[in-house]
């Protein structure tokens, strides 16, 4: 974990055009997602149900090896999800929560486990634009997921949320009413009111909160959806 100063504990309301946001700021830092359990070894992640474009194929690695994705393929925990430039893809994670993700993206599918004493989902997002509605690993006693970036570590509370991350910046909303702990190098926003977007750009000082408007949330969904 990178290592901050302690900062004074501040709690900060924000309030406007019907949300409200919680931010802390703290000593914290940015950790990565922990390494593959031999149990996590080819556990099912995730099935793939719908894909925009032959000619912009999405690719799956693992081990160095790569294999192009079709609808109704699985993903396994240690594999990582690549599509293509105008890709589009839809997934169903194996607790039955949705991943849907935009061109040039690029996720790791770390570790997924259902059934465990202490069941857990740990996911790094490295670029392109997300959505991700949760299914019941983090709503079962004792469930966590996690999603990893660049810039931020993302605790998940059964929700219904989207992200769009590049080397150096990171968007992130919140689209229902469950909630998202958002660790910044900088701090900690959590979310708990639909329709907040809050945006991180390294280097720029504290994250920047605001109402997610209807124009921004038809252009974040543009960035996932498949043509209809």
């Amino acid at each position: 974990m990178v290592g901050l100063s302690v900062m004074r504990l501040v709690q900060r309301s924000v309030r406007g055009g019907g949300f409200f946001v919680l931010g802390i700021l703290g000593a914290v830092g940015v950790t990565q997602a922990a390494p593959l359990d031999v149990a996590d070894v080819d556990a099912v992640v995730l099935k793939v149900e719908a894909a925009q474009s032959e000619a912009t194929r999405s690719e799956a690695t693992r081990s160095e090896a790569t294999r192009q994705l079709r609808v109704a393929d699985d993903l396994f925990a240690g594999e990582t999800l690549r599509t293509g430039k105008g890709a589009r893809l839809h997934a169903t994670l194996s607790d039955g929560g949705k991943l849907m993700l935009g061109e040039d993206a690029i996720i790791a599918l770390d570790s997924f486990l259902l059934d465990a004493d202490e069941p857990r989902g740990a996911l790094r997002v490295t670029k392109g634009a997300f959505r991700m509605i949760s299914g019941r690993i983090n709503k079962t006693r004792g469930g966590t997921l996690t999603m990893v970036t660049p810039v931020a570590t993302i605790g998940v509370r059964g929700t219904d949320f989207w992200g769009f991350q590049t080397e150096d910046s990171l968007k992130m909303a919140l689209l229902d009413d469950g909630e998202l702990s958002i660790t910044f190098p900088t701090g900690t926003v959590v979310l708990t009111q639909p329709m907040t977007l809050v945006t991180f750009v390294r280097g720029a000082g504290i994250p920047v909160i605001e109402v997610l408007t209807p124009e921004a949330l038809a252009g974040a969904a543009a960035t996932v959806s498949l043509p209809e």
